[in-house]
C-alpha cells in the first residue's frame, strides 16, 4: 500500500494541479489514512501529511482549502488515538509479564509455595 500512497502523493505537483485532482488526492489520501485494514508507517505518513498541507496551503480553491483542513484534523485525530490504543496495550501487555515475574516473592518460592510452608 506504501506503493499506491506515494503514487498519490506525487499527483499533486504544486498549485497548478487541477482541483478536482486535488479534491480527489485528499479524499484517497483520507481513507488510506483511517481504514482499519491499512497500516502506514512513519514515511508514508510524513509524506501524506505534507501533501494535504501543500494542498491546503497552495489550492486556491476554497472547497479544496476547507476540505484539506478538515482531512487534516481527522487523520492527526486517527493517529494520535491509534498511538495512545498502542500504548495501552503494550501497557497491560508488560503489566502481565510484571505479574508472572511477581510471583516469585521471597527466597526464590512462589506465592503457592509459601502459603502451603
Amino acid at each position: 500500500m506504501c506503493l499506491s500512497q506515494r503514487s498519490l502523493c506525487g499527483c499533486f505537483t504544486g498549485p497548478q494541479t487541477d482541483e478536482s485532482v486535488q479534491l480527489q488526492i485528499i479524499k484517497a489520501l483520507l481513507t488510506v489514512m483511517t481504514s482499519q485494514h491499512v497500516e502506514v508507517y512513519e514515511g508514508t505518513v510524513l509524506l501524506t501529511i505534507r501533501t494535504v498541507y501543500n494542498i491546503y496551503l497552495s489550492s486556491r480553491n476554497l472547497v479544496n482549502q476547507t476540505t484539506a483542513c478538515a482531512t487534516l484534523t481527522q487523520m492527526i485525530n486517527v493517529i494520535f488515538a491509534r498511538m495512545e490504543t498502542q500504548a495501552e496495550e503494550e501497557n497491560v501487555r508488560l503489566d502481565g509479564e510484571h505479574q508472572q515475574e511477581g510471583s516469585v516473592i521471597a527466597n526464590g518460592k512462589t506465592e503457592a509455595e509459601l502459603s502451603l510452608s
